[in-house]
Parts: C-alpha cells; sequence; structure tokens
C-alpha cells in the first residue's frame, strides 16, 4: 500500500489507482478512498463485476456515503435504476440523518424512475427534517427549494409555489435563474401586485443582464425598456463572425445512463450537415462519465481549507450589490475547500502545492491564473455546487477524463467534427478536447458570446455551423 500512497502523493495517479485495485482485489481495506479509487478504476477498465464486488464488501460491512454513491453509478449504468432505489431506501434507514442521501433517493424517484409523487414526498420530508436553513451552498435545502418550486409551478399549485419561491429568493441563491425570476414575478402578477412583480424583474435583470427573456417579459409588461443593451462578448461575435450558425439543441436532462457519443448523435440526426461541428459541454460529457462527487461524499482537510482560502472569492458577475456582499453571485469553484479537495484526490497533493507556490508568485509579479496553468486542466474544469441542473446540482463535478477520445468517438459517429467545450459568461469559452479537423481558438472566439447559456436551458449540445 506504500507504493500506492506515494504515487498517489506525486500525482501519478494512473499508478496508484492500479496498485489501490490491486490491494482491494487482494481482501477487504478498511480505507474508503483506496476502495473508491481502485473500483473506479477497475469500473474504467471494464472490470464491472470485480469493481462491484469491491465496493459491495465494503458496503455489506459498514455504510460510507461515497462508496453507497459509487455502487448508484454502476447499478444506473446498468440501468438497473430499481436496485439503486433499494440501495439507497436501505442507506438512508442506516443514516438517516443524511439529508443529501435522501434528496438522492427523491431523485431516483423523480427524474430516473419518473415516479414523481414518490419522489416529491421525500423532497418535502427533507424540509420537514432540517431544523436551520442558512445561506450556505452546502445547505440541502436550496437545493430542495429549486426543485419543488418548479414543480408547484408546473403543476399550477400557485400558493405552494410562491411560498417555496420566496424563502428560496431569501437564500440570494446563485442558481435562482432567469426562469425563476419570470415564474416568481409571474405569480405576482397573478396574485394583482404588480408593484413585487416589478420589483424581481427588476433583481432579475441586473442578477442576469445577458439573457433577453426577462427583459422582454418587463416590456410586454410596463411597456418600457430595461437595460436593453446587448452583452459586449455577443455583439463582438457577431460583428467578426456574421456568417457562423449556432443551433443551440435542447436535450432531455443528460444523466449518468447516457453515453455522451448516442446523445450527440440522437439529438443531431436530423440537422446536421457535412462541415458542421457538433459542440458538446464539458460537465454534461463528464457526468456520463461519473466524473463527479456528491456533496455527502467530500469532507475537506486542512490542506484544502488552505489553499481554497486563496481562491478569488469575488466574482463580477452582475451589477447587483448589496452591503453585506454579492448576492446571487457565482463564486470561483476552487473558494469552496471540498472542490479544492476533489482537485487534491484528482491530481495528487504535490502537483497542487507546485502549482499554489506558482500561484503565489504570480500574484505577486502581477501574472494571474498561474495557479491554474500549472493545476492542470481539471483545476479549471471543476464545476463546484450548484453549477449544473437538477438532479446534478449538489454534486462537484470534474471535466471529462479524456476530452479529445470522447470528440474523436463522436465524429466516428456521426461523421463531423466535434469539440468538448467549457464556456460560461465570466471567462468566454475554452475548447477542452477535439476531433481532428477543429480550429480551436477559433472555435473558442466564434463561442466567446456562450450561446447555449449557463443557466437552465437545457442545451449540452449544439452544432456550429459556417465556420
Amino acid at each position: 500500500m506504500l507504493y500506492g500512497r506515494l504515487f498517489d502523493f506525486l500525482g501519478l495517479k494512473k499508478l496508484s489507482d492500479r496498485k489501490y485495485a490491486r490491494y482491494i482485489l487482494s481482501g477487504y481495506v478498511d480505507n474508503t478512498y483506496i476502495v473508491y479509487r481502485g473500483a473506479r478504476y477497475l469500473w474504467k477498465q471494464g472490470y464491472h463485476e470485480l469493481a462491484k464486488r469491491a465496493v459491495k464488501k465494503h458496503l455489506d460491512l459498514k455504510a460510507d456515503a461515497r462508496l453507497t454513491r459509487l455502487y448508484a453509478f454502476f447499478l444506473l449504468k446498468e440501468h438497473k435504476e430499481d436496485l439503486a432505489v433499494t440501495l439507497y431506501e436501505r442507506y438512508t434507514t442506516l443514516e438517516p440523518g443524511n439529508l443529501w442521501a435522501l434528496i438522492f433517493l427523491g431523485d431516483l424517484y423523480y427524474f430516473f424512475l419518473d415516479e414523481k409523487d414518490k419522489g416529491i414526498t421525500i423532497w418535502e420530508s427533507v424540509l420537514k427534517r432540517e431544523e436551520e436553513i442558512t445561506k450556505s451552498t452546502i445547505d440541502p435545502a436550496r437545493y430542495v427549494y429549486k426543485r419543488l418550486s418548479k414543480v408547484y409551478m408546473e403543476r399550477e399549485e400557485i400558493d405552494k409555489a410562491l411560498e417555496i419561491y420566496e424563502k428560496f429568493l431569501a437564500l440570494t441563491p446563485s442558481n435562482f435563474y432567469e426562469s425563476d425570476f419570470i415564474n416568481l414575478a409571474t405569480i405576482y402578477l397573478l396574485k394583482g401586485r404588480e408593484d413585487k412583480a416589478q420589483h424581481i424583474m427588476e433583481m432579475g435583470i441586473a442578477v442576469s443582464p445577458k439573457y433577453y427573456k426577462l427583459r422582454q417579459m418587463y416590456k410586454d409588461v410596463f411597456g418600457k425598456e430595461i437595460d436593453s443593451r446587448e452583452h459586449k462578448w455577443v455583439a463582438e461575435v457577431k460583428r467578426k463572425y456574421p456568417h457562423v450558425k449556432k443551433i443551440p439543441i435542447k436535450t432531455k436532462i443528460v444523466d449518468e445512463r447516457d453515453e455522451i457519443w448516442d446523445i450527440a448523435d440522437m439529438y443531431t440526426r436530423e440537422i446536421r450537415q457535412e462541415g458542421d461541428i457538433i459542440v458538446i459541454a464539458s460537465c454534461v460529457a463528464a457526468i456520463t462519465e461519473g466524473m463527479f462527487y456528491m456533496a455527502d461524499g467530500v469532507g475537506y482537510g486542512p490542506l484544502s481549507w488552505f489553499l481554497a482560502s486563496f481562491v478569488e472569492k469575488r466574482n463580477p458577475f452582475h451589477s447587483l450589490r448589496e452591503h453585506h456582499g454579492e448576492p446571487f453571485a457565482l463564486l470561483a469553484p476552487l473558494a469552496n475547500p471540498m472542490a479544492m479537495e476533489v482537485l487534491l484526490e484528482e491530481t495528487g497533493t504535490l502537483p497542487i502545492l507546485k502549482a499554489a507556490v506558482a500561484g503565489a508568485i504570480g500574484r505577486i509579479t502581477g501574472k494571474r491564473g498561474r495557479f491554474y496553468m500549472a493545476a492542470g486542466d481539471q483545476a479549471a474544469l471543476i464545476d463546484d455546487m450548484p453549477a449544473s441542473l437538477a438532479p446534478y446540482d449538489y454534486y462537484i463535478i470534474l471535466g471529462p477524463e479524456d476530452s479529445d477520445a470522447v470528440a474523436n468517438k463522436i465524429k466516428e459517429i456521426t461523421g463531423v467534427e466535434a469539440a468538448i467545450v467549457d464556456a460560461n459568461d465570466l471567462t468566454g469559452a475554452w475548447v477542452v478536447g477535439a476531433s481532428n479537423g477543429v480550429d480551436k481558438q477559433l472555435l473558442e472566439e466564434v463561442l466567446m458570446d456562450n450561446p447555449a447559456g449557463n443557466q437552465d436551458q437545457q442545451t449540452p449540445v449544439m452544432i456550429v455551423r459556417g465556420i
């Protein structure tokens, strides 16, 4: 085990994972981290039954949040949803205080089995169990509010939706999106409270200045425009590339049961043409690979906390300010010690310590971003809670393991070029992987306006035409 630990510390993760796999196959190992890394390695190498057997051996002796979620991934990948539900019903009985596990059990019923009423009942029970609700991103309540507010709105249970939306809004969460502001404003209008509706719309426009639906709603209701300026990157891309067409494609909620190349093929089959580039959101590709950590499976130690404390907290995403900080603000993912812990686990302690030194020197010399350059791709690709859509909004999500390989497989299946892209409204677009015929730099310039959006547009697949 000593060599495995040494390779792990040095950042030689493939070697350490291979060692861990051998350890867990040789007998019981009372170490969650080693079992997790070893079993995940076995699964990726195609030894599915061995991976399942190693994890189950551990879970039969004691409950563990991280290994239970890994075993659920194995079951869901094999489309054994009923067994995943049974697994979590047992786990929530053994660990009744784990509200994250309870939310996931609700998610299994609602999103994976389509037994929506059961899922809703479980989510509602989470709110009854939580004693004190805070504004923290690691408070389970905000993720339940996100689910129930939309569910009640879709079911036209307006009073219930209003109650949940107001509680959700009071947390000023970063995942209160344009669609949520629209829904809450609509409820106020239905109740004849135009002043409240106007306030909510103006707040939403300040929070999400790039998106147009709320501004259009404001114009339709009140007969005047507010903040109608086009985002600078949108205007620049239109000016430089007027001939390029970008077609975001709305899909189902892509989950871990899917293969991303199948999704790309299915949703572009009727519209793709020769010369197109299929663009896939990196975090969605990662979800299909199981490159994620659920909130209850990640702790953090002094090193993670120390390193995260140096990550810049402020993020100039919108124009709304309050005396206590930035409501609705999106912070850099690695400002969360849990995300930093995941990065340490995925990259290795020594490489991250080296990157931290490089980052410190960069700050002194005025050269920002040195930490991310030295730490590797995953440092920049990692998404913190609650950056993704339900049911993955309380997860820390990494990038795909091999983005180039994924893009080339999509090209092999579809016959057109493909790219895996990490894009946002703050830093533009980064082509993290592409098939051989893609000009990465040109594609990044074309996508710097982030046409697929960063909220709940549900458009992880896009076609770029005319580039």
